[in-house]
């Protein structure tokens, strides 16, 4: 493609969300070169489309998603094209909602399933007839509603944000499952203390309040009585 920038710009967007400088005024900054360029695209930027960047989790390690920050601190590397499980269900490109009030952009070409900034800026945008045009790594594309793709209950879609197989399901209901488990073994250890505990003081009042024993001696046999014979 070259540097054919209108490939990365939906003509169903509003035109000032293009990755053209006449158009859209929110573009140029400083690259990962240090060096400025009028078509970087700033956290501040205005854009119809969202690359799938950190997936379900901005903290994860390894990286969920396709590849976050290329410098600074959050910088995790490049994502190699064998640490996607299964590019046919990775979701890569999406339409996200070209925010047009510029107080509420927030990374407007990333797109993001969790995002709950109060302007939603990378959340897929459902402007074809309600429905979102999906990329997918492997290069086809599919519609889907945008309600489905950002629920937190649908593990059919919330997998497909993230590379990897083993957080193919959700990671929030994994995490969730996790500490259901750890406050299950809790409770059956406390239960468990809390038995023996009750039975070691059931022993310890019978042995304060039973009645002791009495060993009685036999009774003594009687002793043999003789007679003198007279005569």
């Amino acid at each position: 493609m070259a540097n054919n920038r209108y490939a990365f710009f939906c003509p169903a967007a509003p035109r000032e969300s293009a990755w053209d400088t006449n158009a859209n005024k929110t573009l140029g900054g400083m690259g990962e070169d240090n060096v400025y360029s009028p078509f970087t695209i700033t956290p501040n930027s205005r854009f119809s489309l969202g690359y799938n960047d950190w997936g379900l989790s901005l903290m994860h390690k390894p990286q969920l998603g396709l590849g976050g920050d290329v410098d600074g601190p959050m910088n995790m590397g490049l994502v190699k094209d064998t640490d996607v499980a299964r590019p046919t269900e990775m979701i890569m490109l999406a339409d996200v909602r070209a925010q047009e009030d510029t107080a509420l952009l927030k990374c407007d070409a990333d797109i993001d399933p969790t995002d709950d900034s109060p302007g939603h800026s990378q959340w897929p945008s459902n402007r074809h007839n309600y429905r979102v045009d999906i990329l997918f790594a492997d290069c086809h594309c599919e519609t889907a509603k945008r309600p489905q793709m950002v629920s937190p209950k649908n593990t059919v879609w919330r997998r497909r944000w993230n590379t990897s197989r083993p957080t193919w399901q959700d990671w929030d209901l994994v995490e969730g499952m996790v500490c259901r488990r750890v406050l299950s073994a809790l409770c059956i250890t406390l239960v468990l203390i809390h038995r023996r505990s009750k039975a070691a003081a059931f022993a310890e009042f019978r042995s304060e309040h039973s009645t002791p024993s009495v060993t009685r001696s036999p009774a003594p046999l009687p002793m043999p009585v003789f007679h003198r014979s007279c005569g």
